[in-house]
């Protein structure tokens, strides 16, 4: 190589599973990590395992939230955000080729902090708070925007009847209005440079977990309150959505009476 420099990828944080496969599984391998309750943390798949030794890396981190599919995408702290687990011992449950292994994957604390494991615990809970809130919050910004696309289809249909159909065109367009202004209560609406904006419920859910995720310390009375608070708005806007799903949305509905109806998938939680 002479004077020129080195350069590779720094490897992958976490714990590793190595295993050996006879002949490349039908199927993808599945790696299942479990606490010390047997309950379930998280499953990562593998679709590229073949012959010979693999190796799957659990990130020692949970479930994350259900994704926004309208996030902006890029940008600073635009990733999702998975809980780490406290130190403790959890079980990997390989499955592959009609196989099933376990063994024992032993997190220890970093030796370069004074925390006590309760202070592990209590970063690891409040982070899986603030991932629920955030998990009903995304569920409802993606009803809303699939509603969004069903009453712009909706008024399409309606343009391309014949007849007089003003008064229903602008029932659609007040439900459209209510629909935009409680998405833009959830999360900072669309335009560039949003970050020049107020941050919304999801913002402020997202600065909590990255605050509490990236600092060597179990929460402060301030964080705790705040998820409180997070979580007494989230409910909130939860309410007003399902009032507004049962009031104008349920009413243009039965109006428009042949044509599709505008829905959603789920209930949002509280």
């Amino acid at each position: 190589l002479g004077t020129r420099v080195y350069r590779a990828q720094n490897p992958t944080p976490g714990a590793y599973v190595n295993f050996y496969l006879r002949e490349k599984p039908k199927e993808a391998v599945t790696l299942t990590l479990k606490d010390g309750k047997g309950a379930v943390l998280r499953t990562l798949e593998d679709s590229t395992a073949g012959f010979g030794i693999n190796r799957m890396v659990w990130d020692l981190r949970g479930k994350e939230a259900v994704p926004f599919a309208g996030a902006p995408r890029g940008g600073w702290r635009s990733g999702r955000v998975k809980p780490y687990v406290p130190p403790g011992t959890y079980t990997a449950v390989l499955k592959a080729g009609g196989e099933t292994l376990e063994t024992q994957i032993k997190v220890l604390p970093d030796p370069r902090l004074d925390l006590s494991q309760a202070d592990y615990v209590a970063q690891a809970q409040h982070t899986a708070k603030l991932r629920d809130i955030l998990n009903e919050t995304h569920t409802m910004l993606n009803q809303m925007d699939a509603m969004h696309d069903q009453l712009k289809a909706v008024k399409q249909r309606i343009q391309s009847e014949q007849g007089d159909h003003k008064a229903l065109l602008k029932e659609v367009d007040q439900v459209l209005e209510e629909l935009v202004e409680q998405r833009n209560e959830l999360t900072r609406p669309a335009p560039a440079m949003s970050y020049r904006q107020r941050p919304r419920l999801r913002e402020e859910i997202l600065s909590q977990m990255y605050a509490t995720d990236g600092a060597p310390a179990k929460p402060t009375g301030p964080q705790a309150a705040r998820a409180t608070q997070l979580t007494e708005e989230k409910n909130e806007a939860a309410k007003q959505f399902k009032t507004f799903m049962d009031g104008p949305v349920k009413a243009l509905n039965q109006k428009l009476e042949g044509m599709p109806a505008v829905a959603v998938k789920e209930e949002i939680g509280s």
